[in-house]
């Protein structure tokens, strides 16, 4: 019963993360995490 949820919370936090690397190489720095937040709007 849990499992369904723990995948669908995993893929969740690799779209987020795939979001925010914007140069793609594994890390998301302090300017990709602004880029990102700038990009997605107003929280």
């Amino acid at each position: 019963m849990g499992m369904p949820n723990l995948a669908a919370t995993f893929e969740t936090l690799v779209d987020a993360f795939v979001f925010l690397d914007k140069n793609k190489d594994g890390f998301v720095g302090k300017n990709e995490m602004v880029q990102a937040i700038n990009e997605s709007g107003e929280l």
